[in-house]
């Protein structure tokens, strides 16, 4: 009866020891594995006829980083061809900004895109002139900081844009819309 007793509080004395290690190394291993998920890890993409939409998902699968973009805005850009052999995430981002003209702007952990260029020269020349009040402004937030890739819409119309990496915008309203 005496070794039963023993027994039983060393296999209750194990079993509790047993299970604060698993815990102890559940949780190192856990932080090993997020602390992976955002790490400047050498990227390596071949997108054929890609949209812009699916080269910065891409790139957001293989760094784990977030980006915040207007995807319907993104969606309506030529299609591309984006090709990278074992490069940083910088290195990717600059390739994109060449190819697309946007820009990008980390805040925090979350990358933000949005339209750095101006139209070319000939653009300008084919497009057709609109009467209409021109807009600008910045978005801010609460303590004054910029907001980069908020989409501003005229309420009731379906003009709109995006904030630059600076929260600043323009845009031209019709001019039977009231503003």
């Amino acid at each position: 009866m005496y070794f039963f007793k023993i027994s039983k509080v060393f296999i209750m004395r194990f079993t509790l020891i047993f299970t604060l290690s698993c815990v102890a190394l559940s949780m190192a291993t856990a932080t090993d594995v997020l602390s992976q998920t955002k790490k400047e890890t050498n990227i390596s993409l071949s997108l054929n006829n890609a949209s812009v939409v699916s080269v910065i998902e891409a790139i957001s699968k293989e760094t784990g980083y977030e980006f915040n973009f207007d995807e319907v805005y993104l969606s309506q850009m030529e299609r591309i061809t984006f090709r990278l052999r074992n490069a940083s995430l910088q290195e990717a981002l600059q390739k994109l900004a060449n190819q697309t003209g946007l820009s990008f702007r980390k805040i925090d952990e979350i990358y933000f895109v949005s339209h750095a260029t101006k139209p070319n020269q000939s653009d300008k020349s084919e497009a057709k002139v609109q009467p209409g009040i021109r807009l600008t402004g910045k978005v801010s937030d609460n303590f004054g900081d910029p907001m980069p890739g908020v989409t501003v819409i005229i309420r009731g119309s379906n003009v709109g844009t995006t904030t630059a990496g600076n929260g600043e915008f323009t845009l031209t309203a019709p001019s039977d819309t009231s503003v």
